[in-house]
């Protein structure tokens, strides 16, 4: 029987054993060794396996969203070319200016046609630039000049008929315009009466480069359409000379009397065409056919309104 201690004696006092060890057999190592082998090569290939589907994983991502930018920015390039070649739409620059009318007679008569405040229209330059903010102003102030004339009509209260009032007079407004090389070219037309006189049809005209924020004088418009403007003067003076003959039909041979009358108001004519040059007030559009036209201002002395205004085309 072997020796026991006691458990509290000190162990540098006891006697030294030779302690025998178990062998360990080979075949266990080895088994050991490629198990160890087996599971950390297996370790390592998973991690690369799932670090490569990653990597793929990422780079697919990455393919799709650099696909995905492209297309979107080919989209806006394309999207951008093609408002470069679109042409600016017209609606959105111009359209039928909305003024109040409150506190004016809803109608009246002229003979059998029922007048109202919305046969007078006028266009509106839809933009906030300082220019066209002036530009519109132009055109409201003419507005109340018209409205004034309306009010003047719609009162005068001729003969009373129920609660409708009839006048020998009227006033009408209409506008046409045109859109092209970012030129707004607009011209208005009015159609009114005047103390039960004649019909008289006037003009007014605007112009407006989109592009410079610009309101155009007729010498601009000349320089647009790389034409002279001192032909386009000579043109207007030279048709000032004979637009009696062809307005009212006179005969080849007036009397001395008719031919000094008519000179006077000639004379009269083009001065007055020479404070618009001076004052650069020439009346002046681009029509539909990309020509210039030129309105000009005639009195006359043979009844009616005593004016009538003419639209020549310069560039023919």
């Amino acid at each position: 029987m072997s020796k026991k201690y006691d458990q509290w004696v000190d162990l540098n006092e006891v006697p030294k054993q030779k302690m025998q060890t178990k062998k360990v057999p080979f075949k266990l190592i080895l088994l050991i060794l490629i198990l160890v082998v087996v599971i950390g090569g297996g370790y390592l290939v998973y991690d690369k396996f799932i670090s490569t589907i990653s990597l793929k994983n990422n780079a697919k991502v990455n393919n799709d969203e650099n696909k995905k930018n492209n297309t979107d920015q080919t989209k806006d390039d394309n999207n951008d070319k093609e408002d470069e070649k679109k042409p600016i739409s017209k609606k959105k620059y111009i359209k039928d200016a909305e003024y109040q009318t409150e506190g004016l007679k809803e109608s009246y008569f002229y003979y059998k046609e029922k007048m109202s405040p919305s046969d007078i229209v006028v266009p509106y330059l839809n933009l906030e630039t300082e220019s066209a903010k002036e530009f519109n102003k132009e055109i409201k102030d003419l507005y109340r000049e018209f409205i004034e004339m309306y009010i003047s009509f719609s009162n005068e209260g001729l003969s009373l008929k129920i609660n409708e009032t009839e006048s020998y007079n009227y006033i009408k407004t209409n506008y046409t315009y045109t859109q092209e090389n970012n030129i707004i070219s607009i011209l208005i037309k009015v159609n009114r009466t005047s103390r039960g006189s004649s019909e008289v049809v006037e003009y007014y005209s605007f112009n407006y480069d989109i592009k410079k924020d610009k309101i155009l004088s007729f010498e601009d418009l000349c320089d647009k359409l790389n034409i002279s403007y001192e032909d386009a003067i000579k043109k207007s003076n030279k048709i000032l000379e004979i637009t009696f003959n062809q307005q009212f039909e006179l005969s080849n041979t007036p009397t001395d009397k008719e031919q000094k009358e008519i000179q006077e108001y000639i004379n009269l004519n083009k001065e007055y065409f020479k404070t618009q040059i001076d004052n650069k007030t020439i009346q002046g559009f681009i029509d539909k056919n990309n020509k210039l036209k030129i309105i000009l201002y005639n009195e006359h002395p043979f009844g009616g309104s005593g004016f009538y205004e003419e639209i020549v085309t310069i560039n023919e």
